[in-house]
């Protein structure tokens, strides 16, 4: 981790798109953990590390999930892990689009100053010149993951 304390940019454009930047990544990095998380599932016939507890809820789930996927063929594997990327990544376009194109009002973000700070401003993230469905998409396509599906 980066031990200098952050700040934003003086220049309140510069501020602005550095936080939609950042907002942003922070979809892209969602969506790849839940199409990480699901894949794994399809995949490995066993979890990276047992549960210690095999008896309880999350561990019989995960078991279920592991159990259903693992007769699949290779061939059927990866259209589920499309499938599972397609879903991911629609939902997270959806909801963008909906506060791209929101009728009733406008998508702000609140930032602080420093990290955890003082000093909140917001900046207009939606509706504007570049919609966020569209970012995102561009984002998404430019940091593939390791399971990502052709």
């Amino acid at each position: 981790m980066n031990a200098d304390p952050f700040s934003w940019p003086g220049d309140e454009n510069e501020c602005a798109a550095l936080a939609r930047s950042m907002f942003i990544d922070a979809c892209v990095s969602n969506a790849n953990y839940w199409l990480d998380r699901g894949s794994d599932f399809v995949t490995n016939p066993q979890p990276a590390k047992p549960f210690i507890r095999s008896w309880n809820a999350i561990a019989k789930e995960d078991r279920a999930f592991r159990d259903a996927f693992s007769s699949l063929t290779e061939q059927q594997r990866i259209k589920v892990i499309e499938l599972l990327r397609r879903c991911v990544t629609g939902a997270v376009f959806s909801t963008l689009c909906t506060l791209d194109q929101f009728p009733h009002g406008e998508a702000e973000l609140f930032v602080r100053d420093g990290v955890c700070g003082d000093g909140v401003r917001n900046f207009r993230i939606a509706p504007t010149d570049i919609e966020l469905h569209d970012q995102f998409t561009a984002a998404f396509a430019a940091q593939p993951t390791k399971d990502k599906a052709p």
